[in-house]
């Protein structure tokens, strides 16, 4: 994986065939170099598998109609191993 760097989502796409594909980009301390203030203890970065995430399955969205707000629940079936 990816260790201690930031980085910025700048696209996303979601497809059935495909799964989630990011657009990132990375940043530094530089980019926020006008804050004032102490800068923030970051937690260690998310340590990957090797072999890639187990693949999602039973990925259902159901839509919800709450007067004229539209909106609704993206669920799906966890078959690989959950890692806190």
């Amino acid at each position: 994986g990816i260790v201690n760097v930031e980085m910025r989502v700048t696209d996303w796409k979601f497809g059935v065939q495909n799964g989630v594909q990011l657009t990132l980009k990375q940043e530094t301390a530089d980019v926020w170099g006008d804050v004032i203030g102490k800068p923030i203890e970051r937690p260690p970065f998310t340590q990957l598998p090797s072999g890639g995430v187990a693949q999602p399955q039973n990925l259902k969205y159901t839509v919800e109609e709450i007067g004229q707000v539209v909106q609704g629940i993206l669920s799906w079936q966890n078959i690989g191993q959950v890692v806190y």
